[in-house]
């Protein structure tokens, strides 16, 4: 199951600045320990944090991690 929604990406975001494993956060979302690691390198390359997604529109986060959607 793909995790590519925002509250996901959301909780992956907040997971990853309280130093959470990706195996811990797989299993905590229900999703793969490899895209959370797509997800973290998607956050990283277009600094995005868990401050600045948590004031972000569901439609905003998806349009910034995922543009040729």
């Amino acid at each position: 199951m793909r995790c590519e929604e925002p509250v996901e990406i959301l909780e992956i975001s907040r997971l990853t600045e309280q130093g959470y494993s990706q195996r811990e956060m797989a299993q905590s979302i229900k999703c793969g320990k490899s895209t959370v690691g797509e997800i973290q390198k998607r956050c990283r390359y277009c600094n995005l944090h868990y401050e600045a997604a948590s004031i972000m529109t569901n439609d905003e986060i998806k349009m910034l991690l995922y543009p040729d959607s």
